[in-house]
């Protein structure tokens, strides 16, 4: 109990002293606990990604969309393509099923 109560008064002190020097700083406690809790921050990994869904239609066969990596798998299936950085094939592709184009060999004349 002894070291709680220790422990509880040197937390106080730091406190107390952090915001005095803070009165006279000019800042007021409030404005240095504001920017203090806003420095922290972590980013979330993202649970989306971006494919190129095939829609079926002759003029545009396919559509830039987000969706959910749980879905992932069933959209490469039945043929969308993993986006890269620029836009949608203008065609249809073959792909490998896992979302990569597939380039067909071209047959030689002899």
């Amino acid at each position: 109990m002894r070291r709680f109560g220790t422990a509880l008064a040197a937390c106080l002190t730091l406190a107390l002293g952090g915001f005095a020097a803070a009165v006279v700083a000019g800042k007021s406690p409030a404005s240095i606990l504001q920017t203090t809790s806003t420095t922290t921050t972590t980013t979330v990994p993202s649970k989306k990604v971006t494919i190129c869904h095939r829609t079926g239609s002759k003029k545009k066969p396919y559509r830039k969309i987000r969706v959910s990596t749980n879905a992932l798998k069933a959209h490469l299936r039945h043929g969308d393509i993993l986006a890269g950085a620029g836009a949608c094939p203008s065609t249809v592709q073959r792909t490998d099923l896992k979302g990569h184009i597939v380039k067909t060999k071209k047959k030689h004349k002899k």
